[in-house]
């Protein structure tokens, strides 16, 4: 923070005290380097600076407050998620997929992903994969001030797993804040992180070269078949629901 000395020293060897001095002198630029000066110092410094001048000789000055005047920045929802697949170094199943990159997404989007880059926002380069393998959509529940996210089964051939509750066709559920998504030999790592905001979210991908299900200590998959279904789990505590193919 400057001193009113080392301030009062700057601006004489600016000329800008005795620009201000001589009316009609104080130049455009004068006045830019004042304001400018205002946003990076209290403007109590400059306030008791210009007060120096002749009444009459002064200049309106707008001096603004650090809290109460500057602009708070709402924080946005962050969806972090982790991707593993055995075979993405060797054929890069992934590739198409920007990690560690921040994307902004808005709430009103259903994000889906699948192989059908026309169709899904995140698509893998894998045959084995469903056109739209599932999808991602916000919704805010009615006792909370937060969003929160439901996951869908979007593919006919392939059941999906979200921790131990398994999905089929059409089946959806809420979304844990940690959880593991697992169909096939993909393995996901989601979690959420809150925010402030209703209009927009994050989302941002990270690779993992060695298996989540391990590292995370998961209870194992069963294999599955290429148009099979995954091992059969509990569904005591929040059991998928069943959608309607075209409810979203």
């Amino acid at each position: 923070m400057e001193s009113p000395t080392c301030l009062a020293q700057l601006c004489k060897q600016c000329n800008v005290v005795s620009a201000l001095e001589r009316p009609g002198v104080a130049s455009h630029s004068t006045l830019l380097f004042l304001t400018l000066w205002q946003s990076l110092v209290q403007g109590s410094v400059i306030h008791r600076l210009l007060n120096r001048l002749p009444r009459d000789r002064q200049i309106p000055v707008l001096i603004m407050s650090s809290f109460e005047d500057v602009d708070t920045e709402e924080t946005v929802t962050s969806l972090h998620m982790t991707l593993y697949h055995p075979g993405h170094q060797r054929s890069g199943i992934f590739q198409s997929i920007k990690f560690c990159n921040r994307e902004t997404l808005p709430t009103s989007e259903v994000v889906k992903f699948g192989r059908n880059s026309s169709t899904c926002r995140y698509t893998f380069q894998d045959k084995q994969v469903s056109r739209v393998q599932f999808s991602l959509q916000l919704f805010k529940k009615f006792d909370s001030s937060v969003v929160s996210f439901e996951i869908k089964n979007m593919s006919k051939k392939t059941n999906l797993l979200v921790d131990d509750k398994e999905l089929g066709y059409l089946n959806k559920m809420d979304l844990p804040d940690k959880c593991l998504i697992r169909f096939g030999d993909y393995q996901f790592l989601v979690e959420k992180e809150d925010g402030e905001s209703l209009e927009f979210f994050e989302i941002q991908f990270f690779l993992s070269i060695r298996p989540l299900l391990q590292e995370n200590k998961w209870p194992p998959q069963k294999p599955t078949p290429e148009c099979g279904s995954c091992s059969p789990c509990s569904t005591q505590n929040n059991s998928p629901t069943e959608a309607g193919e075209n409810e979203w």
